[in-house]
């Protein structure tokens, strides 16, 4: 009728630009930012390779772990590739393929140390080579020198990650212990994250 007032529908009532700046903040963004699920697809992929790393094909393990690490680099999704290196030189080692493992564990460091991670690098770097030493011993020291000039000592200080906080992902509380008790699973990226550190 004319003159009368059209009726607005609640949803409209306020602004676009405030109703879009909280569907930003209330949607998931992926693993951007610590803690943050990623997506299905990326998630299948996880569990394929960590199911291969399992069973013994560790080479084709490696390689989506490094297929990923790289997808996420190119994105700048910087968060989890240094552990999705790490993981492919974890899997390459085990596939006897010792240059690649080399190769992606000095990439996965020098990412970790790019990022401030130093008490998650130091864990990490003493992992690897202790599972370096095990088989290629004079590698091993020519490792051991370059983590040497990579690591400051003293460290910086910086926060210690949480027991129970993903290295992947940045999720807190997310960690579930698997069956064989070495190893714990992340509720939001299905990462498997080794709970046995070498001293």
């Amino acid at each position: 009728m004319p003159g009368k007032p059209r009726r607005r529908f609640p949803y409209a009532r306020r602004p676009l630009s405030e109703r879009l700046q909280d569907f930003r903040e209330r949607r998931p963004r992926g693993p951007l930012v610590p803690g943050r699920s990623l997506n299905p697809r990326q998630q299948k992929e996880l569990q394929r390779a960590n199911h291969l790393l399992a069973v013994g094909d560790h080479v084709a393990a490696a390689r989506i772990f490094e297929d990923m690490a790289g997808r996420a680099h190119d994105r700048a999704i910087v968060y989890p590739v240094p552990m999705l290196y790490l993981q492919a030189a974890h899997a390459y080692l085990l596939g006897e393929q010792l240059e690649l493992s080399l190769q992606h564990a000095r990439r996965g460091l020098e990412q970790l140390a790019s990022q401030e991670r130093w008490p998650l690098l130091q864990n990490e770097s003493q992992r690897y080579l202790a599972e370096l030493s095990v088989q290629h011993s004079q590698p091993a020291v020519a490792f051991h020198t370059w983590l040497s000039e990579l690591i400051p000592q003293p460290l910086p200080d910086s926060p210690a990650p949480n027991a129970d906080t993903c290295p992947y992902c940045g999720a807190h509380g997310s960690l579930e212990p698997l069956a064989a008790g070495r190893a714990t699973r992340c509720r939001y990226c299905a990462s498997v994250v080794h709970t046995e550190r070498s001293s």
